[in-house]
């Protein structure tokens, strides 16, 4: 029962995308989830949406450049007396959080 209602899900929205007089907008997300949420209930793990997603790419301790000898990332920040902090240091990556 289960599968013949899910195929019909999927085919109701299959035809709603492939209608030209569709709009083209978010409402065919939150209808999809919404008819997720009521063939498996809101509690299943095949029901989540990412409520926020963060790219970032970061360039960190731009401030220990040097041209003495040449270009390089040497004039470290000290932390405490002794201590240097990594010179020069790119970051890349992603962030998400989950709707329960």
């Amino acid at each position: 029962m289960k599968l013949k209602q899910a195929l019909n899900i999927l085919e109701k929205q299959k035809q709603k995308v492939l209608n030209p007089k569709y709009p083209n907008n978010n409402a065919w997300i939150v209808e999809t989830s919404s008819f997720i949420r009521t063939f498996f209930g809101s509690d299943s793990d095949e029901y989540f949406r990412i409520k926020s997603f963060i790219a970032f790419i970061r360039a960190e301790n731009l401030n220990t450049v040097s041209f003495k000898n040449g270009f390089g990332f040497i004039n470290n920040n000290f932390a405490a007396p002794h201590y240097p902090t990594q010179g020069y240091m790119f970051r890349l990556g992603i962030k998400w959080g989950f709707v329960n």
